[in-house]
């Protein structure tokens, strides 16, 4: 979102990031200007707190992050709507995971588009589909996987509720009509998305419109430090399993365990294992760095182990680099499937990680020339799809058309 926010104010936008008051550092890294929103909800530290319940995600937590999500929506309908009219604002780009657009929307007249960060949410009635956060396949018209894929959207749907509950409570209290269901919370403009095409499942029903932009790369110098002199010129493997839900270390010691008997040399991004009381002593002597010049090293390795979470995913294929996946949680499961599914890697279920499996998945990406072919195919696709330019130049054209239009019809 950040990069996206740059691009605008380099043609000229005044941009605002709204937000808790944790996430105001995004805004001074992105250089854009902030306003702090949820304050009485949400104070300094609420943030962190947050990222630690979902790292770990079972019924309970799941639970308390619907509250989250919850105490969310109260406070930015409140202070986003706010935020919007003593500020100026003329358009809004609201994340697809937050639900609170459409409301903020009606109140203040000011439209928005939709902004796919990680995976699109939106459901598909023919059920061609399947629904997010699932491994499952498109229906590819079997009536078995369309009935299950309608099954599945109909369950996600039930879990959005609670939040749309929330959001009507206030939309009562300002005499708005009620919204049936969380999908019309998302914008009628339409939704950019970071995937391209070639990357997601086909579709049996769009009801918006979807701008594919491929991802959002940031292409600033990176200046976490990194030890470039030890790379010995094997073919290097790159292990990132993320920052929110960070693998358990036997899923790390197996990975290096696998490499330590390849002819590769590892790099290793720990994320949060550096905050953990351990001895950061892995197998096979990788190089292991708390984080990593992520798109850098791409664009030299071989193969990136991931915990399939689409900014690394798209970031790889980016570069034309082919996966491990090791989904964790959330998304990942469904978009390691589209991984599978476009023939740019392989997957490697969590709970089946061993040396050996994970040696054999390594060697078949390192050695399959069609994957490889397909991550370098992809890569053009990404290329040819625009990223961040064609991101805004959706947001001018499609919010700058509509904003005319409104103009044009007011009366004299």
């Amino acid at each position: 979102m950040m990069t996206i926010g740059r691009e605008l104010q380099r043609r000229g936008h005044t941009v605002y990031l709204l937000g808790i008051p944790d996430v105001a550092h995004h805004a001074s890294k992105g250089a854009v200007d902030f306003a702090a929103i949820g304050t009485a909800e949400f104070p300094p530290g609420a943030l962190d707190s947050y990222l630690t319940l979902i790292r770990n995600v079972n019924l309970l937590t799941i639970r308390k992050g619907i509250d989250w999500a919850e105490r969310m929506s109260r406070s930015l309908c409140r202070d986003a709507t706010a935020a919007v009219e003593s500020l100026g604002l003329d358009a809004l780009l609201v994340d697809q995971c937050q639900t609170e657009g459409r409301t903020i929307a009606d109140l203040t007249g000011v439209p928005y588009l939709s902004i796919c960060n990680a995976l699109n949410l939106e459901g598909d009635a023919s059920g061609e589909t399947p629904p997010p956060f699932l491994p499952w396949t498109p229906g590819e018209g079997r009536a078995v996987q369309r009935f299950r894929n309608r099954l599945g959207h109909q369950v996600f749907a039930s879990m959005m509720a609670p939040i749309v509950t929330q959001t009507n409570k206030f939309r009562t209290t300002r005499r708005l009509p009620l919204l049936r269901n969380w999908e019309e919370c998302i914008s009628p403009l339409g939704t950019i998305n970071n995937l391209t095409q070639g990357m997601d499942f086909p579709r049996g029903i769009q009801q918006r419109p979807m701008f594919y932009t491929g991802p959002y790369l940031d292409e600033r110098p990176n200046e976490v430090p990194f030890p470039w002199e030890q790379l010995d010129g094997r073919p290097l493997i790159y292990a990132s399993l993320g920052t929110l839900h960070t693998a358990k270390w036997h899923i790390l010691e197996a990975i290096a365990h696998a490499c330590a008997n390849l002819p590769v040399q590892l790099v290793v991004s720990l994320g949060q294992w550096t905050q953990e009381d351990k001895t950061i002593a892995l197998p096979g002597q990788p190089i292991t760095v708390s984080y990593a010049p992520q798109l850098t090293l791409l664009a030299r390795a071989s193969v990136a182990i991931t915990h399939a979470g689409a900014n690394t995913v798209m970031e790889a294929l980016a570069h034309g680099c082919p996966l491990v996946a090791i989904p964790l949680a959330s998304d990942q499961p469904a978009i390691a499937a589209r991984v599978t599914w476009a023939g740019a890697g392989v997957v490697v279920a969590p709970g089946q990680v061993t040396r050996k499996r994970l040696q054999r998945a390594i060697s078949t990406v390192l050695e399959q020339t069609s994957m490889r072919m397909k991550a370098a195919a992809l890569q053009q696709e990404i290329l040819q799809a625009g990223g961040v330019m064609a991101a805004a130049n959706v947001i001018e054209t499609v919010l700058g058309d509509h904003l005319a239009l409104r103009l044009n019809q007011q009366p004299n």
